[in-house]
């Protein structure tokens, strides 16, 4: 929130951004909500997802940033004015800038360890050195500078004012957090040792790390979990101490209004232009039925991991497996495992904490639930995930498709023209979960082989034994943000080993942090702990999931040392400091100050006896048991349609699927053929070159009658007096076949599926033309299509219909935002004597 408290400014990227080093250094977007109307405007797009991002001051001038090169060893630093929404200036600074504070007299923040002002060309003037490595900045109106660092097992607060910087208090390294607001600054936590009477400058106790704090300090958030349609919070009240839990609807206040990806945005700068290259980078494609992988539940991904790291993950799967076409198979004779260096299995948790990272131990695209099939998981298929398209679905640049497919997001081999897979391999990655996983394992095999037989020498972590979880630290971060070969240092100024992105002594993560998931609602906030740090939490603190009776599972927790207390035992943040990478960790305000490639770190280190304190794997499935059943989230809908509840039918009904080759449905449920033909129309005239891009936001669902459905999201008509979305616009048509001899006036109830998810829209409007002849005034039927999680049956009403009559529905509505699913399911024509049923009757 601003200084003013009329305005605020958030900071939002995807989850999976915090997967990725580039998006998590410049693929966030900024929007500015006015409190009082609830109005979001869009600001920037490209920005860093770091903790202090966005930087808030007295005044509604605003600090974002964008971390510029390999490891973001420089800053671009954009200045914005939230009540105009515009972005105002932005300065490049040639170092690694954290921690921003608009200030009265300036702009401050944190470069090479000391508190810095920016100039107005970006040049930067040191004003004073933190007692320790700074993690909070905030100016006040008055013109102070208040600063909290960490200083050994302290947390050390001062204030910086007429030229000179004064200690303010301390307390434990993690119990003394800096707030901002309109009431000034306040320092949280332990405060004892915290001087009083300060101007702009109030302490608050709190027994604990808290997420936040009122405007006014009243009120202290000590827990925020989001929930698909609320956010849980435990609160307490300063003043009484009272403490409260519950949760707050998603929902009953203002709608934001910041356009969606795709929408138009304004003050974002010139429009992107269109890629060149028109044809798909990545080898699997979407939307194809003959590809549609199923998404499994987490007592099946925990199976298929307990059985790979072991080399048994061998279930035969079947010739035509999914529909796929493809000959028999068994997951780890098409993959076989690798040897691994010095040792002979992977963790299985180490595994699933991977997995649990990179995609929530999903194999299909994440519309999906488990017991669905769906388009294949692609971190990036379309190429406009990264900059400067930022998940823009007005854009499509294939070479910068990243095509990570799947639970282990397997990106090598992956790409057109790829020869590290077969092309029934490649396959195999992207609808099997079970081959998948097995093709992903052996990608984290080499980086630990990488690292241990590297001809710079071994990369070795306590006693280098790879039963050990905590001993994958450094396999791991060269997992997420690669590994730099001793045979490649001349192109890196005589530099190998890992980058100083993922290094725990970056100050792009706080330095005040406890470990990844100490609070499960660590899980919201992700970007604020090294890769490596989130997968040892997930090792540690198993992931989450559904049941099929609405009950939650999880994966087993690992075996934990016999003197852990339950814990993994992790590095140090400055484990990973020393003479190789110019990282020095007695000097705490700047252990590693270059800032660079010279802060890339090699060798060995010890932080744990692992007889005695690491954590090895439980196993929760028999080696060589068999595969577990699906848990599922929803029932499958296999029920044959006869349309026996209708009174008014005279024949079985007709139907018509949205598969016009019903052979493709993988769900397993018995299916005739069509009775007609579907079709989908993408974009406004359907055809144009800009039809392509409703491509993005159209996705096949196995679910829906019988298995099958396609569904995407409503979008507003380009002009407010318009009907149609050039880009954006999808129509699907229903054509059935109507019997020969066509009666003259043979009447039918038209009765249309509503899928139990994947369709929410409450005013679609379905079209239906009963004569091709007359196409100038269809009638029209508009539905509710939220079902309450259950599959339904509506009627659109009774028609007289001759040969090529058809039904239409679209997405385009002057209400849509981009962001509510409309679906197409199957629809019935049923036979019928008399006057038939009405629109939105119940079946």
């Amino acid at each position: 929130m601003t200084g003013s408290g009329r305005y605020a400014v958030a900071v939002y990227a995807p989850v999976i951004a915090t997967n990725r080093p580039a998006a998590m250094m410049a693929g966030a977007f900024a929007s500015v909500v006015d409190l009082a109307t609830g109005t979001a405007r869009h600001i920037a797009t490209g920005v860093q997802l770091a903790y202090f991002n966005p930087a808030c001051g007295p005044s509604d001038r605003v600090l974002l940033t964008r971390a510029i090169g390999v490891d973001g060893e420089r800053t671009d630093l954009l200045a914005v004015n939230a009540g105009t929404a515009e972005v105002e200036s932005t300065r490049t600074i040639d170092a690694q800038l954290t921690t921003p504070a608009p200030a009265p007299d300036g702009d401050y923040g944190i470069a090479g360890g000391k508190l810095v002002k920016v100039g107005g060309s970006g040049a930067l003037t040191t004003v004073a050195t933190p007692a320790g490595q700074a993690f909070a900045v905030a100016a006040t109106a008055g013109g102070a500078v208040d600063l909290v660092s960490v200083r050994g097992d302290q947390a050390v607060a001062q204030r910086w004012q007429g030229g000179r910087l004064a200690q303010t208090g301390t307390g434990p390294w993690n119990r003394l957090q800096l707030f901002r607001g309109p009431g000034g600054n306040q320092l949280v936590g332990d405060v004892t040792k915290v001087r009083t009477g300060l101007p702009d400058l109030r302490t608050l106790r709190a027994d604990r790390q808290v997420r936040a704090i009122s405007g006014q300090g009243h009120l202290i958030v000590e827990r925020a979990a989001p929930q698909p349609d609320a956010v849980e919070l435990t609160t307490r009240a300063t003043h009484s101490g009272r403490a409260a839990t519950g949760s707050i609807a998603a929902g009953g206040g203002h709608r934001l209004t910041v356009p969606l990806p795709g929408s138009p945005a304004p003050k974002a700068g010139p429009a992107l232009a269109l890629a060149e290259t028109t044809t798909p980078s990545c080898a699997i494609p979407r939307n194809d039925p003959s590809i549609e992988p199923f998404q499994p539940s987490h007592n099946m991904v925990e199976w298929a991991v307990d059985q790979a790291v072991h080399d048994r993950l061998r279930v035969q799967r079947p010739a035509n497996f999914l529909k796929t076409g493809l000959d028999a198979y068994q997951p780890q004779v098409s993959f076989p495992l690798n040897e691994l260096a010095y040792g002979d299995a992977v963790p299985a948790q180490l595994m699933l904490a991977i997995l649990a990272q990179e995609t929530n131990l999903a194999q299909a695209s994440w519309h999906g639930v488990p017991g669905d099939s769906a388009n294949p998981l692609v971190s990036d298929y379309y190429g406009n995930r990264a900059p400067p398209a930022n998940g823009s679905n007005d854009v499509i640049d294939y070479t910068k498709s990243d095509c990570g497919y799947g639970i282990g997001q397997v990106t090598t081999g992956m790409r057109v023209g790829d020869t590290v897979f077969s092309r029934p391999n490649q396959v195999r990655i992207a609808v099997d979960y079970a081959a998948n996983i097995a093709a992903s394992l052996n990608i984290l095999i080499q980086k630990w082989n990488q690292l241990s037989l590297d001809s710079g020498g071994r990369m070795q972590l306590n006693d280098g034994d790879p039963r050990y979880i905590e001993n994958w630290f450094l396999a791991v971060w060269a997992y997420n943000s690669g590994f730099y070969p001793y045979a490649d240092r001349s192109s890196h100024g005589g530099r190998w080993g890992v980058g100083w992105f993922n290094n725990p002594a970056n100050p792009q993560y706080p330095a005040n942090r406890d470990r990844f998931l100490a609070n499960k609602a660590d899980a919201a906030i992700p970007s604020q702990w090294s890769y490596p740090e989130k997968i040892m939490g997930w090792a540690e603190t198993p992931q989450w999931g559904w049941n099929d009776n609405g009950t939650y599972t999880k994966y087993a927790e690992p075996v934990f040392g016999n003197t852990s207390f339950g814990k993994l035992a992790l590095p140090d943040r400055y484990q990973f400091c020393s003479p190789v990478n110019s990282c020095n960790w007695t000097v705490p305000a700047d252990p590693c100050a270059p800032r660079n490639e010279q802060c890339w770190w090699h060798g060995s280190t010890t932080f744990a006896n692992c007889a005695n304190h690491c954590g090895t794997e439980r196993l929760a499935f028999a080696l060589g048991s068999a595969e577990p059943a699906i848990q599922r989230i929803y029932q499958r809908d296999c029920a044959d349609f006869t349309g026996a509840a209708d009174s008014y039918k005279v024949a079985p009904p007709l139907i018509v699927y949205t598969l016009n080759d019903t052979g493709k449905y993988n769900l397993g449920c018995s299916i005739g053929p069509s009775d007609g033909k579907f079709t989908l129309r993408l974009g406004s005239p359907p055809g144009e070159e800009v039809s392509k891009y409703a491509a993005i936001d159209l996705h096949q669902l196995g679910a829906g009658h019988k298995g099958h459905m396609w569904f995407t999201h409503v979008y507003p008509p380009n002009f407010p007096s318009g009907e149609t979305n050039a880009k954006h616009q999808v129509v699907a048509t229903w054509s059935p076949t109507i019997p020969f001899p066509y009666p003259a006036n043979q009447r039918y109830d038209i009765v249309a599926h509503m899928p139990s998810h994947g369709g929410e829209w409450n005013t679609s409007k379905y079209y239906i033309f009963p004569d091709p002849l007359n196409d100038s005034n269809p009638a029209t039927c508009q539905l509710d299509q939220s079902t309450g999680g259950a599959d339904k049956w509506r009627y659109l009403g009774a028609h007289a219909l001759k040969k090529g009559a058809r039904v239409q529905l679209k997405n385009v509505d002057p209400a849509g935002q981009g962001d509510i699913d409309i679906a197409f399911d199957a629809i019935a024509f049923i036979p019928i004597s008399g006057a038939g049923h009405s629109c939105g009757a119940a079946y």
